[in-house]
């Protein structure tokens, strides 16, 4: 059993009508539509407007917080792969004592890995390793 809306959007035949056909009959059936009170109306508007200012505002900070992102990343990349680690010698031990002026050590000059040591044949020089041993070089 079907109803009169149901005949009416079928068409009087049983098959669908033409489209733009139904639709009128349709809304003609349904009447005019009530007026929305303004009150509504505008708590409505004021509640999407609030939701759509809010979606856009994550869509913006996105937009140029990514690339921001990016050129951070890469800036840090670039100082960490660029910067050369300064490497200071290891301390071996503390120049205590020169024997005869050679100019080329004094008292409390620092003796580091890779240096060389030599006396003159006028003087000596002694030092002070890192664990306190004292070692003295002769004339050459």
């Amino acid at each position: 059993m079907t109803t009169d809306l149901e005949d009416k959007a079928n068409g009087a035949a049983g098959r669908p009508p033409d489209d733009d056909q139904a639709l009128a009959e349709l809304m003609s059936l349904a009447g005019n539509r009530r007026e929305i009170p303004k009150d509504v109306e505008r708590r409505v508007r004021a509640t999407v407007q609030a939701e759509w200012r809010q979606a856009t505002a994550v869509r913006r900070t996105l937009s140029w917080s990514l690339p921001l992102a990016l050129a951070a990343s890469v800036i840090l990349a670039l100082t960490v792969i660029l910067q050369s680690p300064v490497e200071t010698p290891a301390l071996v031990g503390t120049v205590a004592k020169v024997e005869s002026d050679t100019g080329r050590y004094a008292a409390g000059d620092r003796l580091q890995v890779g240096d060389s040591l030599s006396t003159s044949q006028a003087g000596g020089l002694s030092f002070t390793l890192g664990n306190g041993t004292s070692v003295r070089l002769a004339r050459n």
